[in-house]
C-alpha cells in the first residue's frame, strides 16, 4: 500500500492522487474488519447461549423429581411471601410445579398483599393448607375470607378484629393489648400457644375473673409487663394444661399468690429491673424439669422459682443454690462466665451437691479472660472425688434442647413470627 516517502514535505499532484488511493483502499478494509467484528460478536453470542443451554441441560438441577423441586419451593416460600411469584416465572417447568405446591402459598403477608383478589389467589393455590399469616391493623378486611383457615399467625388487635373467629388457629402472636375477653374459647377453640407482646388489660369490674372463664386452656404461654392479679387468674384458668411458661416484668404485688402448675414442664423468667420487687408468684411445678431465669441487673439474690428439687436442666446468669438441685444434670451460665470458678469450689467443697451432673455450659462472650487449660484441670480433679464425672464446656451461644423449650415451628422470617419487617416477637 502507497505510503507518503516524507510527511514533513507537503504533498504533490501525484502524492495527492496516490494518497486519496491509499484512504479509499483502508476504508474498504476498515469496512471489511467492522463486518467481521460483528460477524465474531454474533457468534461469541450463539456460542455463548449455546453453552447455557447445554449446561442447563446437563444441570443437576433437573435431575431432581416433582417431590424435590417442591420441599425446595417450600422452604424458599417459608423465607420470603412472594417467593412463589417468583418461581413460577423462572420456567415453564418450575411454575407447574410451584402452581401444586399448596404450602408454598399458605404464607399469608397481609402486610404486602394488598389486594383481596391477590390474597384470593395464594388461598386457592393454596389448596386444603393451614394459613401461617401476619395480620396487622389494615387487614381485618382482606382477612375474612382466610380466619377459618389459619393454623398460626401473628395479629395486630384492632376493634374489628373481635368480629372474627378463627376456628383452627393453634399457635398465636398478638399485639396491641388486646382485653381478656377477646380471648374466648368460642373464638379460638384450638388455641394452645400463645405468645402476648402486650400488656394484658380488662374492663375494671369487682367480678374481674369472669373475664377469663372461656379462657383457651393453653400448653404454651408467654407475657410480658401483666399485673400479678391478672396473670394470676389467667395461670389458675390454665393451670392443669400449661407445659411451657415464659414471664417477665410481672408487676408488683403486696401478696404473695400460690398457684399449682402440674404439668408444667418449662419455666422461664426474665425480671428485669425489678430488683428491688418481691416476686409475687409461688409456683407450685411438681413435674418441672427445666427453668431459665436471667436478670439485667446480675442480682446475687437466690433465684426467684424456689421448687427446683425436680429441675434436669437449670439456665442462670447467678450462683446457683446447688445444694437445692437435687436431680440436675445439666447447668448452663448465661452471660457470667466469671461464675465458673465459685461453682467449681462448692462443688469441690461437698461432693454430694448435684450427684446426677454430667455437664456446666457456660455461655463465653469473645474476649473473655477465661483460663479453660486451668478450669479443665480443677474439673478433673473434682470429678476424683464424686462417683459420676461432669464436663464444663464453652459456647458463644447456649443450646437451647431443653425438656419442653419452646419449639417454633415456623421459620424466622415467616410471617407469623414476626409484626413488621425484620422486627421479630419475643
Amino acid at each position: 500500500m502507497w505510503a507518503p516517502a516524507d510527511l514533513n514535505a507537503l504533498p504533490t499532484n501525484e502524492d495527492y492522487i496516490n494518497a486519496k488511493t491509499a484512504i479509499l483502499e483502508m476504508e474498504n478494509e476498515l469496512a471489511d474488519a467492522l463486518l467481521a467484528l460483528a460477524q465474531i460478536q454474533i457468534r461469541i453470542a450463539n456460542l455463548e447461549k449455546d453453552i447455557y443451554e447445554r449446561r442447563a441441560w446437563i444441570a443437576p438441577i433437573r435431575k431432581l423429581g416433582f417431590d424435590v423441586l417442591s420441599l425446595i419451593f417450600e422452604r424458599c416460600s417459608e423465607g420470603e411471601w412472594n417467593a412463589p411469584l417468583k418461581i413460577g416465572a423462572v420456567s415453564r417447568g418450575w411454575r407447574t410445579v410451584v402452581l401444586n405446591t399448596p404450602y408454598a402459598w399458605s404464607i399469608i403477608d397481609l402486610e404486602y398483599l394488598k389486594d383481596i383478589d391477590a390474597v384470593d389467589t395464594y388461598l386457592r393455590r393454596s389448596g386444603t393448607s393451614p394459613i401461617h399469616a401476619r395480620i396487622l391493623y389494615d387487614a381485618q378486611e382482606r382477612l375474612r375470607n382466610i380466619s377459618n383457615r389459619i393454623s398460626c399467625a401473628f395479629i395486630w388487635f384492632t376493634l374489628e378484629s373481635e368480629n372474627l373467629i378463627f376456628p383452627c388457629l393453634r399457635r398465636l402472636r398478638i399485639g396491641n393489648n388486646p382485653p381478656a375477653q377477646y380471648f374466648k374459647s368460642s373464638r379460638f377453640p384450638a388455641l394452645r400457644h400463645l405468645v402476648y407482646t402486650g400488656h394484658l388489660h380488662y374492663m375494671e369490674t369487682d367480678d374481674s375473673s369472669s373475664h377469663f372463664e372461656d379462657f383457651p386452656l393453653l400448653e404454651t404461654l408467654a407475657t410480658h409487663t401483666m399485673p400479678e392479679r391478672r396473670l394470676s387468674i389467667l395461670l389458675r384458668t390454665c393451670s392443669s394444661t400449661l407445659v411451657t411458661l415464659s414471664l417477665a416484668y410481672v408487676f408488683d404485688s403486696q401478696d404473695t399468690c400460690t398457684i399449682k402448675l402440674p404439668s408444667l414442664i418449662f419455666l422461664r423468667i426474665h425480671r428485669g429491673e425489678a430488683r428491688s420487687w418481691e416476686w409475687p408468684l409461688n409456683l407450685v411445678t411438681p413435674a418441672l424439669q427445666s427453668y431459665i431465669e436471667t436478670d439485667d441487673l446480675q442480682s446475687h439474690d437466690g433465684t426467684i422459682h424456689k421448687s427446683l428439687e425436680n429441675v434436669t436442666n437449670l439456665r442462670l446468669s447467678r450462683m446457683p443454690p446447688l445444694s437445692k438441685c437435687i436431680q440436675l444434670r445439666r447447668l448452663q451460665i448465661a452471660t457470667r462466665d466469671e461464675l465458673v470458678y465459685p461453682i467449681l469450689k462448692e462443688l469441690a467443697v461437698d461432693k454430694n451437691f448435684c450427684p446426677n451432673l454430667e455437664a456446666i455450659e457456660v455461655h463465653l462472650a469473645p474476649g473473655a479472660p477465661v483460663n479453660k487449660d486451668e478450669i479443665t484441670l480443677m474439673t478433673l480433679e473434682i470429678t476424683k472425688m464424686r462417683e459420676r464425672p461432669f464436663q464444663v464446656n464453652f459456647h458463644p451461644h447456649l443450646r437451647d434442647d431443653l425438656p419442653g423449650f419452646p419449639v417454633e415451628l415456623c421459620d424466622s422470617g415467616m410471617p407469623c413470627r414476626v409484626w413488621k419487617t425484620q422486627t421479630p416477637c419475643v
